[in-house]
């Protein structure tokens, strides 16, 4: 068995309970896994983002997260990853918490947690190893799915609706009434 098999393995052992929480497995190769994660507390259950987390030399590298659409496998840019992942740093003077965004504002997006192939390749991580992660399991894809989960779509609380209408053209119909 590969270890990624191992980590799919896992995985799939608790599929239901990720299931609840509002994580799909869509697609499997051997080196890697699609997911669809949605907000199931919140109705109607919004699709808020699609991953692809691919294991290829692992665990010599830790595996890759990547933001797709998880219905086309597109690669997403960071303005198409319409969801925020926060960590709470402190708090301010007013008792608000201190929240910063582990998405990463660059081309491809990234999340910018250990255990994660972006994050330990980034030069702002330079001095912080894979190798120092590696035996403490945050390269592992159950982990990877609770953290991904922690940051975001735990911490949704609802929708906030913009509407803009605009008209960009006259209905040469509208001299007629309708009865």
């Amino acid at each position: 068995m590969t270890k990624f098999e191992a980590e799919f393995q896992a995985f799939k052992r608790n599929e239901d309970t990720y299931r609840a929480m509002g994580v799909v497995f869509l697609k499997r190769t051997p080196d890697s896994a699609n997911f669809l994660f949605s907000v199931p507390h919140i109705i109607p259950q919004p699709i808020a983002f699609g991953v692809k987390i691919d294991y290829k030399n692992w665990d010599a590298e830790p595996p890759s997260i990547q933001f797709i659409d998880p219905f086309s496998e597109r690669p997403l840019s960071f303005n198409e990853v319409k969801i925020g992942f926060f960590q709470k740093t402190g708090v301010d003077p007013f008792g608000q918490p201190i929240l910063i965004n582990l998405l990463q504002q660059s081309e491809p997006p990234f999340i910018c947690i250990p255990g994660v192939k972006e994050y330990h390749d980034h030069p702002a991580h330079s001095g912080d190893s894979w190798f120092l992660h590696r035996q403490q399991g945050e390269g592992e894809l159950c982990t990877i799915i609770e953290q991904l989960y922690k940051h975001s779509v735990a911490l949704a609380g609802g929708y906030n609706i913009q509407l803009n209408f605009n008209i960009v053209g006259i209905n040469p119909d509208l001299n007629k009434l309708v009865r």
